[in-house]
């Protein structure tokens, strides 16, 4: 899910590729194990996923906690196939609000978001400090 995806940590020089795809399989196995959380598949491919839990401050929110395509479904409506899934999920489950975050300069994720009326709230940029060796 991860070839080709620029996060914030494979920008930093010296990252490990390969720690990085360990990292993001830990959360999405965290994820999978908390409580109300649910794992979608987009349609009709089955080349994205969601996961998506409650927020643990709003009741009202559903959260995405991590969600991506296959590089080959990209471009192809996989991203609002994705998405229908999870507004359907939130209006099942009484959710009257949907959050989710990426880099401040992901423009491709938020144009997105934007066509589906969804509204950007705040723009936060995230730093990682690692000691020099």
């Amino acid at each position: 899910m991860l070839a080709g995806y620029r996060d914030h940590m494979s920008r930093a020089p010296g990252v490990d590729p390969d720690l990085i795809a360990a990292g993001y399989a830990e959360w999405a196995e965290q994820h999978a194990s908390g409580p109300g959380s649910v794992l979608l598949l987009s349609t009709p491919t089955a080349h994205g996923f969601a996961a998506v839990a409650p927020s643990r401050g709003d009741a009202d929110t559903l959260v995405i906690d991590l969600a991506g395509l296959v590089p080959a479904a990209r471009g192809r409506g996989e991203h609002s196939s994705l998405r229908d899934g999870v507004e359907a999920h939130a209006l099942r489950s009484g959710r009257t609000r949907i959050s989710i975050s990426t880099q401040a300069d992901d423009l491709a994720a938020q144009r997105t978001w934007v066509r589906r009326g969804w509204l950007p709230e705040r723009a936060d940029w995230m730093v990682h400090l690692r000691r020099r060796r």
